[in-house]
């Protein structure tokens, strides 16, 4: 039995060294969560934005997105990448990541007038 746990563990230990390795980079610290949470956080924000979004051009929910437009996807990775390239080694608050990204996001897919 202690030899089946040892070849189990010789072939898992490196699945969870690959996993842990292939996380996307997280460059900031996001209030007190740990990177995995960081990671978490920046998927939620992205679907709601990604969500209201699509409610709007759909019809779902009246109003008019007057902050950015047109976006072709809002995914965790864009998030994460204005977050990074904003905030590196700091410590930011969630209020303070989604000025940022409000920000980028406007910058980048700007409202026609």
């Amino acid at each position: 039995m202690k030899m089946f746990t040892l070849a189990l563990f010789i072939m898992v230990a490196p699945l969870h060294t690959f996993a842990r390795d292939s996380l996307p980079e997280v460059l900031f610290q996001l209030e007190e969560k740990d990177e995995n949470e960081a990671l978490v956080w920046c998927f939620q924000v992205a679907y709601k934005l990604s969500d209201y979004q699509q409610k709007l051009q759909s019809g779902e929910i009246q109003g008019k997105n007057e902050v950015f437009c047109d976006v072709p996807v809002i995914d965790s990775d864009l998030i994460r990448g204005y977050l990074n390239k904003n905030h590196t080694d700091e410590l930011i608050t969630d209020d303070q990541a989604l000025k940022t990204i409000f920000k980028e996001l406007e910058a980048a897919y700007p409202c026609a007038e």
